[in-house]
């Protein structure tokens, strides 16, 4: 893969990522998130799995993608949100 396409792949990440936060605000049924790693992440990215932080926090601070990310594999930040509903 080129620059510019790690790029857009990355972007689209980021973008579902906020947006999955900004729909879970919504539903005020989400109340906190949970970072989510692959088993292939990066050692930034694993150190961040399973971190928790509140719908306010993540969408403020926007944890994701993990700003130390050094993936050599795939070039950008896989992880993800999971939801928390308890």
């Amino acid at each position: 893969m080129n620059e510019e396409q790690i790029k857009k792949i990355s972007n689209s990440i980021d973008d579902a990522n906020f947006n999955s936060l900004i729909q879970w605000n919504k539903s005020g049924v989400v109340l906190r998130v949970e970072i989510l790693a692959s088993g292939n992440s990066c050692k930034h990215c694993k150190s961040q799995n399973g971190k928790t932080y509140s719908i306010g926090d993540a969408i403020k601070n926007k944890p994701l993608p993990c700003k130390n990310c050094d993936n050599e594999l795939y070039g950008y930040c896989r992880c993800t949100y999971l939801p928390v509903t308890e």
